[in-house]
């Protein structure tokens, strides 16, 4: 499976240290000091809102196979970047792109019944490419450490066949 902390392979161990990696990134200067606290709490709120209602109340069919990420609100609260995750091609990202900017007004009113703030954000989806980057940079780092990797495999199933032989 994956490279785990104590040595093995294991996935648990994997998918914690993706989150110590996330929630590192969350407390780092850089991403807390352009945010503050008022609009990271509004930044949250938003993002439960927008992802319950993609997944529940939408019903456009464009709008299919998506994953809320994160979302960024402006110091002003004027203006939220919500980043998403589609699954599949570009062609299909484009368009659960335009189906989610179509649904904009129905997702800020929900975000209003939230929120209790005199503007309401208006919402900018953009499409979050961290998922494909960290498949691209795991296959990068495969190959680098492993790069006799098919090789071994061969020799491996070679040796499974003879222990299977009587």
């Amino acid at each position: 499976m994956f490279p785990c902390l104590h040595g093995g392979l294991c996935e648990p161990c994997y998918r914690g240290g993706l989150l110590f990696a996330a929630l590192a990134f969350l407390r780092s200067s850089d991403y807390t000091d352009v945010m503050s606290r008022r609009t990271l709490k509004a930044a949250e709120a938003i993002r439960q809102v927008v992802g319950m209602a993609i997944l529940t109340e939408i019903q456009d069919p464009r709008v299919k196979d998506v994953t809320v990420v994160r979302v960024e609100v402006s110091g002003d609260m004027q203006t939220a970047k919500v980043h998403v995750s589609v699954m599949g091609n570009e062609a299909k990202q484009n368009l659960c792109l335009k189906g989610l900017k179509s649904c904009a007004g129905f997702l800020q009113s929900k975000i209003a019944k939230r929120l209790d703030t005199r503007y309401v954000p208006h919402l900018n989806f953009v499409l979050d490419q961290g998922v494909k980057n960290q498949l691209l940079v795991s296959k990068m780092l495969d190959e680098e450490l492993h790069p006799n990797r098919e090789e071994y495999e061969a020799a491996e199933e070679e040796y499974e066949d003879e222990e299977d032989v009587p």
